[in-house]
């Protein structure tokens, strides 16, 4: 059983942005909603993981998106930045989807959705939702998503 993420000090200034992260989550916008993918033991939750030493947070970011949810990615923003409890900063980005396409073979992640409306406090009552997205992190960037995904169907009524 996983315990739900203690992780509280969300910076939104660009102070973090000094220390390279060590993992990355990404909210990767498409139709106006977001990509998740569900983990096979933590349940939905969108792409993330680590920073590999030959590769920069950006790099991280698209290929974490690519590999679980078969998302290439536009521009990555920044958005936000913290700490984990083990002391790891982890940076926080939203991107509009270029394309999805199959994921590699190897993927950890069993389904792909996309999601509209999980809300905060709608993702800490699902069971089936991972306790990644449980925490205070998916609380401060929840307003911060909305522009995107608002600009992403105003560009479908061109």
């Amino acid at each position: 059983m996983y315990a739900v993420s203690q992780a509280t000090d969300v910076d939104t200034g660009f102070g973090n942005r000094n220390n390279k992260p060590a993992a990355v989550l990404v909210f990767p916008v498409l139709l106006g909603g977001v990509l998740w993918g569900k983990h096979p033991l933590r349940g939905w939750e969108v792409p993330g993981g680590k920073v590999e030493p030959n590769e920069d947070s950006e790099q991280a970011a698209r290929r974490e998106t690519f590999e679980e949810v078969g998302g290439r990615l536009k521009q990555l923003h920044w958005l936000a930045a913290y700490q984990t409890p083990e002391k790891k900063v982890k940076w926080v980005y939203v991107a509009d989807v270029e394309d999805v396409e199959a994921r590699p073979q190897t993927s950890e992640i069993v389904d792909v959705r996309l999601v509209w409306d999980m809300s905060p406090q709608q993702a800490k009552l699902d069971p089936d939702v991972s306790f990644i997205m449980k925490d205070r992190v998916y609380e401060v960037i929840w307003p911060l998503l909305q522009p995107y995904m608002l600009a992403d169907v105003k560009h479908l009524h061109v």
